[in-house]
């Protein structure tokens, strides 16, 4: 073997092993990138499962879904990005005062009458109601009856009579028509006087 054999021999040898050198160092960086690249997934999916938790808006172009999933704690809402006001479902606010609304009961037609009034006009609604307004510091007229009264009584001093209202302070009262009882029996009640009156084809009592 001559010198120049020996040289190309160690020649070939050393670029053997630069070769080889380079390519394992080659494959370390490769697999050394891998595993960064699988650390950086690692954290950029711990950081989003975070952001969801707190109900984070999520960044631009995914509408929201990440913080609607962290409220609602769903999994996915498969690209639906409408809240509940704006899709019609809508629920009470507790912190807004709604207004009252008056149930049918209290929305009764309220009538303003004289004490001289009665309820003759209302001859035949047997089985009706009516509601009437009797003003403070009325005068007492007359009225036949206890409990049920002749359909030509004073509707508010029959009810002064009945202890519903009284004269001075007066007040609102509901009478209902009846068929006439057989005998309207007189009696003193709450310092006023009624008196007796035979059959009549209607009365009224009060509610």
């Amino acid at each position: 073997m001559n010198k120049h054999n020996i040289l190309d021999g160690v020649l070939a040898t050393c670029i053997f092993v630069l070769v080889a050198g380079y390519f394992d160092q080659k494959s370390k960086t490769s697999r050394l990138e891998d595993k960064l690249i699988s650390v950086k997934e690692d954290v950029n999916k711990k950081m989003i499962l975070a952001k969801g938790a707190k109900g984070d808006p999520g960044p631009k172009g995914e509408k929201g879904e990440r913080g609607l999933r962290g409220l609602k704690g769903d999994p996915g809402l498969s690209g639906k990005t409408e809240i509940s006001s704006q899709s019609g479902n809508t629920e009470a606010n507790p912190n807004i005062s709604y207004p009252d609304i008056p149930s049918p009961s209290s929305q009764k037609n309220v009538i303003d009458i004289d004490w001289k009034e009665g309820a003759s006009e209302y001859d035949g609604r047997l089985e009706q109601d009516f509601s009437f307004k009797c003003h403070s510091g009325g005068k007492l007229e007359r009225i036949w009856g206890t409990d049920f009264y002749t359909r030509d009584s004073s509707i508010c001093t029959a009810a002064a009579h009945v202890g519903k209202i009284s004269v001075k302070s007066g007040g609102i009262i509901t009478i209902r028509i009846k068929s006439g009882v057989r005998k309207h029996r007189g009696s003193l009640r709450n310092g006023i006087k009624s008196e007796s009156y035979g059959e009549m084809s209607s009365s009224y009592t009060f509610l």
